[in-house]
């Protein structure tokens, strides 16, 4: 199935244009975020929220603040339009890794066979065992602390790569601490978020490596790159337009989760969870102050569910078994 002729039944999907209305909603707040809620002149890092006092009581809704704030006076309109931005960073950029990894070691696992298999798969399954967010808490809390006494070792390299594909920033120039410990804890997610894609790829690999095309390039002398990575590999991505979608949206929730306990980011660093973290002292204050849960938990929820919805309707789109 071709790209155009999966858009063409999407469109064609209640669900899927709800999504990517949502989708492009959100994308259009993050690209113009600077227009929306002008970062301060003298701002380090403009996903760092505008602090107006240290007042610990939050505030209403006032014509200097619209949506109020939270406590520490920090911005909450200026936090939700950026912390768009950074859902889409946290998601996007975690995606893309284990997607990344999952391919490299589900493919080459599944071709090759043998003792290459089984090892590679005897690995995954080792990760498998971890509970996924209780060893995650504990990676991103490890990792952090190591950072923290300059004990980066070969982890600096990963930083720096992450770095380049979430804010484009260059090999050579020192992260920011706002932003590092923001990508220690994507790090943590992606090395233990690749598993399941791998096996799903691998078993992909492993239907496919006996049909005849791939059959055909063996006999007349292709390398084994060659037919894996030109033959195979494009042949079982599909499985990923599904898995990827919707591991966005739990990438986002857990990133959210690990900053509602304080260890996802900085404080006062525009991020959802982060957000309703500030407001744990004020739950029981709800009706006093809506307005600190209700417009990060909605767009956390309203974001998360756009990918979902997409990614359901990826997989009646692909799986032949719905039609």
């Amino acid at each position: 199935m071709t790209f155009g002729l999966i858009l063409k039944n999407l469109i064609k999907k209640p669900t899927a244009i709800f999504s990517l209305t949502l989708l492009l909603i959100f994308g259009a707040v993050a690209v113009f975020a600077p227009v929306i809620a002008p970062p301060s002149e003298t701002a380090m890092d403009e996903q760092m929220m505008l602090q107006g006092s240290f007042n610990r009581s939050p505030q209403p809704p006032s014509e200097e603040h619209v949506w109020g704030t939270t406590v520490e006076q920090y911005d909450i309109f200026y936090g939700v339009v950026w912390g768009t931005r950074t859902a889409f960073q946290i998601g996007i950029g975690i995606a893309f890794f284990t997607s990344l990894i999952g391919l490299i070691i589900g493919s080459v696992s599944g071709y090759f066979g043998g003792w290459i298999d089984e090892l590679l798969m005897r690995v995954t399954e080792i990760f498998q065992a971890f509970p996924f967010f209780l060893i995650v808490i504990i990676l991103t809390s490890v990792l952090q602390y190591f950072y923290e006494r300059g004990e980066e070792g070969i982890m600096l390299a990963s930083t720096k790569i992450l770095a380049f594909v979430t804010f484009g920033q260059d090999f050579f120039e020192t992260i920011p601490p706002s932003r590092l410990v923001f990508l220690v804890s994507m790090i943590a997610i992606i090395m233990f978020g690749w598993m399941e894609i791998a096996r799903v790829i691998r078993g992909n690999i492993l239907v496919i490596k006996s049909s005849e095309y791939a059959l055909a390039a063996r006999t007349i002398g292709a390398k084994n790159s060659r037919i894996l990575f030109r033959h195979l590999v494009p042949n079982a991505l599909f499985p990923l337009f599904v898995l990827a979608p919707m591991n966005i949206g739990t990438y986002v929730l857990t990133f959210a989760a690990l900053s509602f306990l304080g260890i996802g980011v900085p404080e006062g660093y525009a991020e959802w969870g982060h957000m309703l973290s500030l407001a744990h002292d004020w739950l029981l204050s709800f009706t006093d102050y809506p307005y600190l849960i209700i417009y990060p938990g909605a767009a956390i929820i309203l974001f998360v569910l756009s990918w979902n919805l997409l990614g359901d309707a990826m997989r009646d789109i692909l799986d032949p078994r719905t039609k």
